[in-house]
C-alpha cells in the first residue's frame, strides 16, 4: 500500500496499492525524482534474486510495472527517465525510466562494491570499492550529469572490502567514509581536491548527513556492542561528539 503526504509527514493519505508478481521478501525501495514521477522496487530473495519496479507519474495516485526481471538494489532517479539502480557488485543505467537498464562499464575493471551516483555540482561522483595489488582501494570516479562515461577522481587504500556513504550538502562541499571507518575524505571545491577527515575510533559508519559545510551527523556502530550512536561536528568532521540518543537496535 502506498500513501502520501502534502503537510510534511503530520497526516497521510492512502493513495494506491501495489501488487507485484513476486513475494516482496527481499525489501521495497521508494524514490522521487520530483512531486509527480517517482519508482518503487519490489524485490525478491535474500541475494536480490529478482525484482519489479513501477513508476508514476501523478504523485502516487497511479503505478504502472515498467521492469520485471533479474536486476535487483539501490535505486535512484535523476529526472523522469534517467536512473540508475546499484545491485552491490554492479551499476546499471536507465534511460527510459526504468523500462531497460544497461550495465555501466568503470574504468579499471569490475569493483567489488558500488555505489549510486551522488550530484556534486555540474557533475555525478560515484564511489567504488576495488580490489588493488596489495590492499583494497576505494575510487571516487566523476561523470558528467547524464553519467554517461566515468573518470576517475580519486583513489586510496583502505583497510578492508567494504561499503561506503557520502552526502553532498551543496554544490561544492561533500563527504565519503567507508563503512569500516579506515577512510573519510572531504571535498571543499566540487571533488577537485580531496582531504582527509576524522571518523569516531572503534566504530563502523553508517550514514552521513550535512546541513553546512561546517555542521553535520554521523550515524555510526560500535564494532564490539553492535550498538548504534549519533555523533555531531560543527568543523566539517575534524572532530565528533557523540550526542543522545544512543541506539542499541538497528536504526
Amino acid at each position: 500500500m502506498v500513501y502520501g503526504s502534502s503537510d510534511g509527514g503530520h497526516s497521510w493519505e492512502r493513495l494506491a496499492a501495489i501488487k507485484p508478481d513476486i513475494i516482496a521478501d527481499g525489501g521495497v525501495v521508494l524514490t522521487f525524482a520530483d512531486s509527480r514521477h517517482g519508482w518503487i522496487e519490489v524485490m525478491s530473495g535474500a541475494h536480490h534474486s529478482r525484482g519489479e519496479i513501477f513508476t508514476t507519474a501523478d504523485g502516487g495516485r497511479t503505478w504502472t510495472q515498467v521492469y520485471a526481471g533479474g536486476l535487483a538494489g539501490d535505486l535512484r532517479f535523476k529526472d523522469a527517465g534517467h536512473g540508475w539502480l546499484s545491485t552491490g557488485a554492479a551499476l546499471y543505467r536507465t534511460e527510459d525510466g526504468g523500462k531497460t537498464w544497461n550495465k555501466v562499464n568503470l574504468p579499471g575493471g569490475a569493483p567489488s562494491w558500488v555505489g549510486l551516483p551522488l550530484p556534486l555540482g555540474s557533475k555525478l561522483i560515484l564511489l567504488a570499492v576495488e580490489e588493488g595489488s596489495n590492499r583494497p582501494q576505494l575510487t571516487i570516479f566523476a561523470s558528467d550529469s547524464t553519467g554517461g562515461s566515468w573518470e576517475v577522481l580519486f583513489t586510496h587504500e583502505v583497510r578492508s572490502i567494504s561499503t561506503a556513504t557520502s552526502f553532498a550538502v551543496d554544490g561544492l562541499h561533500a563527504w565519503v567514509a567507508t563503512t569500516d571507518g579506515s577512510l573519510g575524505v572531504r571535498t571543499k571545491d566540487a571533488g577537485r581536491h580531496w582531504e582527509s577527515f576524522s571518523t569516531p575510533e572503534g566504530f563502523n559508519v553508517r550514514e552521513l548527513d550535512f546541513v553546512s559545510p561546517n555542521v553535520g551527523w554521523m550515524v555510526a556502530q560500535d564494532r564490539k556492542s553492535y550498538d548504534y550512536a549519533l555523533f555531531q561536528t560543527d568543523d566539517g568532521g575534524q572532530t565528533w561528539i557523540k550526542v543522545s540518543p544512543v541506539l542499541s537496535t538497528s536504526p
